[in-house]
């Protein structure tokens, strides 16, 4: 999970239009090489019936790259809702809130077996972003890319843009990443493609 800690951290999130909850769309995480370290628990450790070709490399001891957060301890989220000209929010941010939480903290603390504590703390009011939906380039698979002035780089800037501009935001510095749900209209419906 990308962890940010200012602007520029907060631009290199890159992520989903409807959460940011994992890796980084588009882009593998290379495990390091070696042994694991003394103590960690392998995923075949944590759950036996897990297929061997997913559980080779993966430990809770991978250690989270330079501007990640850590996939276990607390964890705490700025939640922003976002909607555009061509698909204004017709429900609350609330409505829309409730609509992934309580039950995607309780995921997490599910499927670490209790070593992730995710708080999402919401920002409640929609932000405008300045074009349509398609205008942003944003497609399946699309990754961030920071010299791509286009997809999800171009969406972060104006949403960081946004932020430093809202009277109720109060910075980055509490926060370890940025989840950013989208109107539900915004872009296909899930049942054509799925953009998260």
């Amino acid at each position: 999970m990308p962890h940010i800690p200012g602007r520029r951290a907060a631009l290199a999130a890159g992520g989903s239009l409807a959460l940011l909850l994992g890796s980084t769309p588009g882009t593998a995480v290379t495990p390091p090489t070696g042994t694991p370290a003394a103590g960690s628990t392998t995923v075949t450790d944590c759950a036996p019936e897990a297929h061997p070709s997913l559980a080779e490399g993966l430990t809770e001891t991978i250690g989270a790259a330079p501007g990640f957060a850590p996939a276990t301890g607390d964890v705490t989220a700025l939640t922003v809702f976002v909607d555009f000209p061509d698909s204004e929010a017709d429900i609350s941010t609330r409505d829309r809130f409730d609509e992934f939480f309580p039950a995607t903290a309780d995921h997490f603390a599910a499927s670490s077996y209790g070593r992730l504590a995710y708080r999402a703390v919401p920002l409640h009011h929609w932000l405008r972003m300045s074009q349509p939906f398609e205008d942003y380039g944003i497609d399946r698979g699309a990754g961030w890319r920071p010299d791509d002035d286009q997809g999800y780089n171009r969406l972060l800037h104006e949403i960081v843009d946004a932020l430093e501009d809202d009277p109720d935001f109060t910075g980055f510095a509490d926060y370890d990443l940025l989840n950013v749900l989208a109107a539900p209209d915004a872009g296909p419906p899930a049942t054509e493609q799925v953009l998260s």
